[in-house]
């Protein structure tokens, strides 16, 4: 690439002006434009902000309710009769009286969390599977139809896939209902595809740089404390009144985001400067970042394949499910409230496995981070084909690890139950690894980043004087 399209590259209009310490005045009809589209992005995130409290308090008590719920299902199945023998209720003491070492049922329990872990793992790939390809076209299409369809879709999917495990709930039906549930809810986009559709609309209403960073990591913060809070209520809301009606809730709370979404979420795609693409140039315009060469020499597909690259590995690290199998059973035999206080982050005092809940709590402004710095690199008509791109390497990641973790504890539950959690601690730290080194990488770069800015400032100048020298002649 000649010097020449570099410099054309890395300076539009307004970016020459601040290169030279120049400052343009906007006529006053701009300005009032300028406010007015400030102030409706403050209302579009606040409204968003409010939409994503009501859907993770209902997905967070929805959650919460039924990995308990579903786990006492399959001990209800594996005990048959002898699950009457039960202290209380399954969901204050979920162990036998007795020695639970020694206790002849010892047997039965672990079979159910093997069934439960192994029923956890079809869940996955039926959710999974076919959000993989969904979300490919929410993504693509967001850039074509605009950012409220990939909010309702996915909330219209997730409010009908806890419809349907409230109704098998309630009246005992077939537990292979559930996975009918799941798959619908995968054929929507699953909870990934909200997650895209937050930050595409959170980088439609910042701007480049800290403003971006900070409101993305701050909308990871919102929804990170109502889902801790969801759980810890909902350890109490199961004690008082078992599983279904905590369920019911959490549909509540989704119903109330799906209409928020539908009513009242303001579209931030300008439908009139959008180019129209056929069905196959959007699915390559979805993996496009990730090996089509850049037009500017800053490095950008690097950037895309190593953070990419990161983000798969870190994500790989929440797709078991298996913490409340294995903390309802010994050595914990934990209820509803106890779970709540350590899934929290609130049961610090309890045990060594709370206070590593609460330190792997800090681990949520990881991936919004990445978002943001990728989200820095592609034009507005492009983010949703960029976070679709991200949605599909999470989406793999997640059923990838869900199923091999979830797979991994089934078999060898009996054997060494913590060597799930061994195998994350692993992916976690190789994670942490790659992002030093691209952090190396970063530092390494500035300095020749520093040299071409001043390098296109003096060209810049150059441009100014021999303008300034023709108008003179003129």
């Amino acid at each position: 690439m000649g010097e020449e399209s570099v410099y054309e590259h890395l300076i539009s209009s307004s970016d020459r002006h601040s290169l030279v310490g120049q400052e343009t005045l906007s006529p006053p009809d701009q300005q009032s434009k300028d406010e007015d589209g400030d102030r409706q992005k403050r209302r579009n995130m606040t409204i968003l902000i409010i939409c994503c409290s009501f859907s993770m308090l209902g997905y967070g008590i929805y959650t919460t309710a039924y990995s308990q719920w579903i786990y006492v299902r399959f001990e209800m199945d594996a005990l048959g009769a002898n699950f009457s023998k039960l202290n209380q209720s399954a969901s204050k003491d979920p162990c036998f009286r007795g020695n639970h070492t020694d206790s002849p049922f010892k047997p039965l329990l672990m079979e159910a969390q093997s069934n439960s872990a192994h029923f956890s793992m079809l869940i996955t790939l039926c959710s999974l599977v076919p959000s993989f390809f969904v979300n490919i076209l929410l993504g693509a299409y967001s850039d074509q139809l605009g950012r409220r369809l990939i909010f309702i879709v996915p909330l219209a999917g997730n409010v009908a896939r806890t419809a349907i495990v409230c109704a098998v709930a309630f009246w005992n039906l077939n537990v292979n209902f559930v996975l009918l549930a799941y798959t619908v809810h995968g054929l929507t986009g699953d909870y990934i595809a909200f997650i895209m559709a937050v930050f595409v609309y959170t980088a439609d209403n910042t701007t480049k740089g800290k403003d971006r960073s900070f409101l993305m990591v701050f909308t990871q913060a919102v929804i990170t404390i109502c889902y801790y809070l969801s759980q810890l209520a909902t350890g109490y809301y199961i004690e008082a009144l078992g599983y279904v009606w905590p369920m019911v809730t959490g549909l509540g709370g989704l119903c109330v985001a799906f209409l928020i979404a539908l009513f009242f979420l303001h579209e931030t795609l300008d439908k009139s400067k959008v180019d129209r693409v056929t069905f196959m140039q959007g699915i390559r315009k979805v993996f496009s970042f990730y090996f089509h060469k850049p037009s500017n020499p800053m490095n950008k597909r690097k950037d895309f394949l190593l953070l990419g690259f990161i983000f798969l590995i870190f994500a790989g690290s929440y797709g078991s499910s298996i913490t409340t199998i294995f903390l309802m059973n010994e050595p914990f035999c934990w209820g509803a409230k106890q779970i709540g206080y350590v899934n929290s982050g609130f049961g610090l005092a309890q045990s060594m496995f709370s206070t590593g809940y609460g330190a792997g709590s800090m681990e949520s402004p990881v991936l919004p981070i990445i978002r943001a710095i990728l989200s820095r690199m592609v034009r507005t008509e492009e983010r949703g084909s960029l976070f679709a791109s991200i949605a599909v390497i999470e989406t793999a990641a997640i059923a990838a690890s869900g199923a091999g973790l979830n797979e991994l504890y089934a078999t060898s539950v009996d054997r060494w139950r913590g060597l799930t959690y061994f195998v994350i601690g692993c992916i976690v730290f190789f994670s942490a690894v790659l992002m030093l080194a691209y952090k190396s990488i970063i530092f390494r770069r500035q300095p020749q980043s520093a040299a071409l800015k001043i390098e296109v400032s003096r060209q810049y100048e150059k441009i100014n004087t021999s303008e300034s020298d023709c108008e003179d002649i003129g």
